[in-house]
């Protein structure tokens, strides 16, 4: 491989901040769109997700969590990281459901509760999805993979990188076939059953890419043809086949080429993609409720029709309003609940 040998200037890599809000946006495209036969195989930027978190995480915290101590301090500012938005929009759920039920609660929603504030709702403790914001599941699949990753850096730090290579090698490939072996995709019924398995998959997945690049450095060049060779995927791939299972590969390389010192002077620096980015947890967590409601108020309440130009009006004021409540949430909850944890624990 032709890899360069040149470093980031600091440990922030805006174009990857800027990815990460692009794959947020196709997944809320995913939910929101009529037109399917584009944007079919958009809920593969979760899997994007996972391998980019899992990188990220590597390249913060490789070799560097070598007691319980610190094992605990990765755990709480992870926790305070995604925790708290978590926990808003469980409660907007719950209040949303009471006041609609009055009062009530059903026998699936009851069920949901506890897996779903534990974090353990991709876990298969429940034969159902979650009733309280269904994307939830990958913040618990992101969870448990922070509990893997911290168990791993605490009990493996000591050993040789390259055999702790080959075990992620392993731990990612296991997962994915354990996934692959009872779903032959990586669609929506992959999620609170397998779904901490799909997690795990990508995350360590991400660990092997920032492991790669520190055996050799990333030239621009391989961010282009992967760049070009996801979108082409992401366009003609059959939704919810057994073809889903080359996404990863395409994803950890493109993450690769994200990482690299050209990438970050690209126009994935420019301001408006990096706060794109920045958001894109709020956006996630936020745009199943937000579209909800949207769609009702558009349609029961302004009795509105939902055809023809009318669909593409909801749509974009599904968007617009997904990110002005985004934007609310980030700078109400999710960084002031960041900035405490750091606090806590510095």
């Amino acid at each position: 491989m032709n890899f360069e040998n040149k470093k980031p200037a600091s440990e922030f890599l805006p174009a990857l901040e800027s990815s990460r809000g692009i794959a947020a946006f196709m997944v809320v495209v995913f939910h929101y769109s009529q037109i399917r036969d584009l944007t079919g195989s958009f809920y593969l930027a979760v899997d994007f997700f996972f391998i980019l978190s899992g990188f990220i995480m590597a390249k913060i915290y490789f070799g560097k969590i070598s007691n319980s101590k610190l094992f605990t301090k990765f755990l709480i500012l992870r926790l305070g990281r995604i925790y708290p938005l978590h926990l808003f929009w469980f409660f907007i759920y719950l209040i949303s459901f009471l006041i609609t039920q009055k009062g009530q609660l059903n026998s699936d929603q009851i069920d949901s509760i506890l897996p779903t504030i534990s974090l353990l709702n991709s876990a298969h403790l429940i034969d159902k999805p979650t009733s309280f914001n269904l994307p939830s599941w990958s913040i618990s699949a992101e969870w448990i993979s922070y509990l893997l990753f911290g168990l791993h850096m605490l009990c493996f730090n000591h050993i040789q990188k390259g055999i702790n290579t080959v075990f992620c090698l392993l731990i990612s490939l296991f997962s994915y076939f354990a996934v692959f072996s009872h779903h032959p995709q990586l669609g929506l019924d992959v999620t609170f059953e397998a779904g901490f398995l799909r997690g795990i998959g990508g995350f360590y997945f991400g660990i092997l890419g920032f492991l790669i690049t520190q055996k050799f450095r990333v030239n621009i060049k391989i961010l282009k043809w992967f760049f070009l060779l996801m979108v082409i995927f992401l366009f003609i791939n059959n939704p919810r086949t057994y073809t889903d299972y080359l996404f990863p590969p395409l994803a950890l390389f493109l993450v690769i080429g994200l990482s690299g010192y050209e990438a970050q002077k690209s126009f994935l620096s420019n301001p408006f993609l990096v706060w794109v980015g920045t958001v894109s947890y709020s956006v996630y967590l936020g745009h199943g409720f937000v579209g909800g409601l949207t769609h009702r108020i558009y349609t029961n309440i302004l009795h509105l029709p939902y055809n023809g130009y009318h669909s593409y009006i909801l749509f974009s004021l599904k968007i617009i309003l997904c990110y002005i409540v985004a934007h609310l949430t980030y700078k109400l909850i999710e960084r002031p609940f960041r900035q405490k944890t750091r606090s806590l624990v510095s």
